[in-house]
Protein backbone atom coordinates (compact mmCIF):
# COMPACT_ATOMS: atom_id res chain seq x y z
CA UNK A 1 0.00 0.00 0.00
CA UNK A 2 1.71 3.37 -1.02
CA UNK A 3 -0.05 6.18 0.18
CA UNK A 4 0.95 10.25 -0.34
CA UNK A 5 0.85 12.29 2.57
CA UNK A 6 0.78 16.24 2.93
CA UNK A 7 2.40 17.14 5.60
CA UNK A 8 0.69 20.71 7.04
CA UNK A 9 2.50 23.31 9.51
CA UNK A 10 0.54 23.52 12.66
CA UNK A 11 -2.06 25.95 13.06
CA UNK A 12 -0.35 26.72 16.83
CA UNK A 13 1.73 29.60 17.23
CA UNK A 14 3.64 30.01 20.29
CA UNK A 15 6.07 32.99 21.39
CA UNK A 16 9.83 32.45 21.15
CA UNK A 17 11.51 31.18 24.23
CA UNK A 18 13.21 33.61 26.09
CA UNK A 19 16.90 34.10 26.35
CA UNK A 20 16.64 34.35 29.98
CA UNK A 21 13.81 34.33 32.83
CA UNK A 22 10.36 32.47 32.54
CA UNK A 23 7.64 33.27 29.95
CA UNK A 24 4.14 33.00 31.89
CA UNK A 25 0.98 33.79 29.77
CA UNK A 26 -1.60 35.05 30.20
CA UNK A 27 -0.51 36.77 33.18
CA UNK A 28 -2.92 37.87 35.11
CA UNK A 29 -5.22 34.88 34.73
CA UNK A 30 -7.89 32.75 36.29
CA UNK A 31 -5.23 30.15 37.07
CA UNK A 32 -4.25 28.27 33.88
CA UNK A 33 -0.74 29.81 32.69
CA UNK A 34 1.20 28.71 29.96
CA UNK A 35 5.08 28.52 30.47
CA UNK A 36 7.78 29.07 28.70
CA UNK A 37 11.19 28.32 30.01
CA UNK A 38 14.47 29.71 28.03
CA UNK A 39 15.92 26.63 25.75
CA UNK A 40 18.72 26.34 28.37
CA UNK A 41 15.82 24.45 31.00
CA UNK A 42 14.56 22.04 28.68
CA UNK A 43 14.16 18.57 29.46
CA UNK A 44 12.98 16.97 32.81
CA UNK A 45 11.77 19.94 35.22
CA UNK A 46 10.50 20.68 38.37
CA UNK A 47 7.84 22.93 38.37
CA UNK A 48 7.80 24.86 42.27
CA UNK A 49 4.66 27.40 43.23
CA UNK A 50 5.06 29.22 45.80
CA UNK A 51 2.65 32.20 47.57
CA UNK A 52 4.13 35.80 48.18
CA UNK A 53 5.79 34.42 51.80
CA UNK A 54 7.70 32.15 49.94
CA UNK A 55 6.06 29.25 51.08
CA UNK A 56 5.83 26.39 48.84
CA UNK A 57 2.00 25.65 47.47
CA UNK A 58 2.55 23.14 44.97
CA UNK A 59 5.66 21.17 43.28
CA UNK A 60 6.10 18.92 40.65
CA UNK A 61 8.12 17.01 37.85
CA UNK A 62 6.98 17.21 33.97
CA UNK A 63 9.07 17.47 31.02
CA UNK A 64 9.72 20.63 28.52
CA UNK A 65 10.39 20.52 24.92
CA UNK A 66 12.24 23.62 23.64
CA UNK A 67 10.03 26.20 22.09
CA UNK A 68 7.07 24.12 23.04
CA UNK A 69 4.73 25.56 26.78
CA UNK A 70 4.45 23.74 29.21
CA UNK A 71 0.79 23.91 30.49
CA UNK A 72 0.47 25.13 34.20
CA UNK A 73 -3.15 24.67 35.95
CA UNK A 74 -3.43 26.37 39.32
CA UNK A 75 -7.38 27.31 38.87
CA UNK A 76 -8.41 25.87 42.31
CA UNK A 77 -6.07 28.80 44.19
CA UNK A 78 -7.21 31.91 45.64
CA UNK A 79 -6.50 34.83 43.98
CA UNK A 80 -3.12 36.62 44.60
CA UNK A 81 0.00 36.92 43.25
CA UNK A 82 2.65 33.75 43.08
CA UNK A 83 5.82 32.94 42.09
CA UNK A 84 6.41 30.00 39.53
CA UNK A 85 9.54 28.39 39.08
CA UNK A 86 11.10 25.83 36.24
CA UNK A 87 14.37 24.08 37.81
CA UNK A 88 16.16 21.35 35.13
CA UNK A 89 16.95 18.05 36.97
CA UNK A 90 18.61 16.71 38.17
CA UNK A 91 20.73 20.41 39.13
CA UNK A 92 19.87 23.15 37.27
CA UNK A 93 19.51 25.85 35.73
CA UNK A 94 15.99 27.34 37.62
CA UNK A 95 14.02 30.10 36.08
CA UNK A 96 11.56 32.05 37.59
CA UNK A 97 8.37 34.75 36.91
CA UNK A 98 5.83 36.07 38.55
CA UNK A 99 2.01 34.81 38.28
CA UNK A 100 -1.09 36.89 39.14
CA UNK A 101 -4.41 34.88 39.41
CA UNK A 102 -7.37 36.98 39.85
CA UNK A 103 -10.91 35.99 40.45
CA UNK A 104 -13.37 38.06 38.12
CA UNK A 105 -17.22 38.83 39.47
CA UNK A 106 -18.57 38.13 36.15
CA UNK A 107 -18.02 35.35 34.05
Amino acid sequence: LIADIMLEKSSIEYPDPPDSGLLIYPNPSDGRFSIMPPVTVTGELTITLRNSSGSVIRRYRTGAQPGVPVICDFTTLPAGIYIISAEKEPNGPMVRGKAVITRLINR
